[in-house]
């Protein structure tokens, strides 16, 4: 997501495809597809809205961003065979873009390639839910290590499309991050669709 302008903190959302003890769904392409066996658990627009998201409300990307990362977290960790999952995925995108706009060669260029070669941090790993969440939302604002490098590969108008990838292994949360650097979002619908998939492996 393009977090540069607003107030975005703590958004999820990836379609990564990763290896970490096993290959991972190896068949499906990278962040674009998910897997035919995958569970759309929940797709929700959220606010972009400096306000809204300062006060943590009810529709922002913060709060509902938080609280689809509890949720998928439940998922991973349930007891219930029916329920539990491998894999989360989830996606943070922008609702809608910009037509015209000073930058658009140079980010129609941008998505172009990073569909095919996405812009990846890999090996990511994390002791809770909540420090998960408190990276994304450093992250998805251009802060630490993996923020300012995304912030200078996808910069201009260019907005980043996140798509993540989340696993359990032990104790900690394993993530992979696949960014799309696309089209400058339109700031006048000032909202972000985000989804959480779950996957359920053999």
């Amino acid at each position: 997501m393009n977090f540069k302008v607003d107030y975005l903190l703590i958004p999820f959302l990836f379609c990564g495809l990763f290896c970490f003890s096993k290959p991972l769904l190896a068949e499906v392409s990278s962040f674009i597809k998910v897997p035919s066996n995958a569970t759309l658990v929940e797709e929700k627009l959220a606010s972009a809205g400096s306000w809204a998201n300062f006060r943590n409300n009810a529709g922002s990307i913060r709060y509902e961003s938080n609280r689809i990362f509890k949720e998928g977290y439940d998922l991973l960790v349930s007891e219930q065979s029916d329920d539990k999952a491998s894999l989360l995925i989830i996606h943070s995108i922008p609702n809608k873009f910009l037509q015209n706009y000073s930058d658009q060669e140079k980010c129609e260029k941008s998505l172009s390639e990073t569909k095919e070669s996405p812009i990846v941090f890999n090996n990511l790993s994390f002791s809770s839910i909540e420090e998960l969440s408190k990276w994304f939302g450093e992250f998805s604002r251009g802060s630490g290590k993996e923020g300012k490098e995304l912030y200078k590969i996808c910069a201009g108008s260019c907005s980043p499309q996140y798509h993540l990838g989340i696993r359990k292994k032990e104790s900690n949360l394993l993530v992979k991050a696949d960014i799309v650097c696309g089209p400058a979002r339109d700031k006048s619908d000032d909202q972000y669709n985000l989804k959480l998939y779950s996957v359920r492996e053999g």
